[in-house]
């Protein structure tokens, strides 16, 4: 699914780099893609437990050849002019990310959940960024966090608002890094918010 939505982007001019240290061959996958002309460069890696997610995201950004690169975790969901926007938005800055994004949470507890989270500065997830700002820590999680705050401090940062959270979906699963906790604190974090985190479902915009 991130892969189909990583082809739907109406920005045309991508590609999509695929950093794999797990023991799954997933060439079968992307040949259909590449065949029809999308542009995906997928780098299997003998597993070292010493490169952690950080290092991994930093190979994928040596990797990259464009003049922006952008997060793109494998278990999201992205609306189709995710990139054309957040571009639009990095005009004149060299970074650009959501502050607010749609939690999808399929819950024991609670059922389905689907609502609309507010990050504070920004979602580090999000982000996009020129390539020589800044690497990741090689951490096993909350490298990405570290990397936010490093794009700040080397660059402007232009944080789109409350209306684009459609662009970016983060889905918890149950194999996610983080756990439910993390996920439903976002929804908790503000008293008004309760009434949401008790029972409200809503379908997703797209």
């Amino acid at each position: 699914l991130a892969v189909e939505c990583f082809t739907r982007q109406t920005h045309a001019r991508r590609e999509l780099i695929v950093v794999d240290d797990g023991g799954i061959d997933y060439t079968p996958i992307f040949a259909p893609y590449v065949e029809r002309g999308d542009r995906i460069v997928y780098e299997r890696r003998r597993h070292d437990p010493r490169l952690r997610l950080g290092g991994l995201r930093n190979r994928a950004i040596e990797l990259a050849s464009g003049e922006w690169c952008i997060q793109w975790d494998d278990d999201e969901w992205y609306h189709p002019t995710r990139i054309a926007r957040q571009l639009d938005a990095a005009s004149g800055a060299d970074a650009a990310a959501l502050r607010w994004t749609l939690m999808c949470v399929q819950s024991p507890r609670h059922g389905r959940l689907v609502y609309r989270a507010d990050a504070g500065i920004a979602t580090p997830g999000t982000l996009l960024h020129r390539p020589d700002l800044a690497r990741y820590p090689n951490l096993a999680r909350g490298e990405d966090s570290v990397f936010l705050r490093d794009v700040r401090r080397a660059g402007g940062l232009a944080v789109l608002g409350r209306d684009d959270a459609h662009l970016f979906v983060r889905v918890f699963h149950g194999a996610n890094t983080w756990d439910e906790r993390h996920f439903l604190a976002r929804l908790r974090r503000r008293a008004v918010d309760w009434p949401s985190y008790a029972g409200k479902k809503r379908q997703l915009p797209w």
